[in-house]
């Protein structure tokens, strides 16, 4: 981060306990950062671009930047924009702090996080600390579930290695979750699209889940890859290739694609199979 108040941040950290801060203003370097210092805590300045501070707390979640996932994540915001707001929480921030710097409130939460950190979900289209309050009446929720803490774990003295192990640990777990999660959202989409499809309904809302079709079988493929199941990889590969042929020609029905559908997902499900339950992560 490097906005108004890092100073002050920075000392505050040390008083906390976290120390040697570093400092990035921009994409590559935060990521050569993340990898070269391995940091507990992401303090981080999303009053120049939302977007941007959004993509790079994403990015940590899905395990696209640095190696912990589980690294709490601190946004600096201005309350201006409900919108922006919304778009950082969605990104899977650990708490919102509102410029200028207050160190009694900083440190209040900072503790907070240490010993009162949320459970995380893992869903398609979220990885982060739960939003929920209670349960919602006739909703499915996605299980909560621990993860590491680095920020209690470095200030009450567990040695990095031993940190980095349980990260390791976790981090697998984690991706064994969104995978299940994504493999769902698989399962969903085709179902959705399938009457649609086959009674020529191109419209707006057709077109969205084909799309989200699409961005689903790349997270599944890049995920199985990363766990070595290479047979839920190659069917990915497969119902890639039907779903682009459906958006590039979804008129007429191609009679192929409308029996294969179902077959994909009982390919990708009996797939899943065959990878390991997440264990619990604590």
């Amino acid at each position: 981060m490097g906005a108004p108040g890092a100073d002050e941040v920075e000392r505050n950290l040390g008083i906390l306990g976290i120390r040697q801060a570093k400092f990035a203003h921009d994409m590559d370097s935060i990521r050569s950062t993340m990898l070269a210092a391995k940091p507990d805590v992401l303090v981080c300045d999303t009053t120049k671009s939302v977007v941007r501070a959004s993509e790079i707390t994403r990015g940590i979640r899905n395990q696209e930047m640095g190696t912990n996932p589980f690294l709490v994540v601190i946004s600096m915001v201005e309350p201006t924009n409900q919108t922006d707001l919304a778009k950082t929480i969605d990104s899977g921030t650990d708490d919102l702090q509102v410029w200028p710097f207050n160190r009694d409130v900083f440190v209040r939460r900072m503790n907070d996080l240490a010993w009162h950190r949320k459970k995380f979900v893992a869903v398609s289209s979220y990885i982060g600390p739960t939003r929920r309050s209670g349960n919602r009446p006739g909703r499915k929720s996605a299980e909560e579930f621990d993860v590491p803490n680095p920020v209690q774990a470095t200030g009450t003295g567990v040695p990095r290695e031993q940190q980095w192990k349980e990260i390791a640990i976790a981090a697998k777990a984690l991706n064994t979750r969104k995978l299940n999660a994504d493999v769902e959202m698989f399962r969903m989409l085709i179902h959705e699209v399938m009457p649609s499809y086959e009674a020529s309904k191109v419209d707006d809302d057709f077109r969205r889940r084909i799309a989200l079709l699409q961005q689903t079988i790349v997270e599944v493929d890049r995920r199985a890859k990363r766990l070595g199941f290479f047979t839920l990889s190659d069917l990915c590969m497969l119902a890639g290739n039907m779903v682009n042929d459906v958006a590039e020609n979804p008129v007429p029905p191609n009679l192929k694609h409308l029996r294969t559908m179902p077959k994909f997902v009982e390919g990708f499900e009996a797939a899943l199979n065959e990878v390991p339950r997440a264990p619990a992560i604590s």
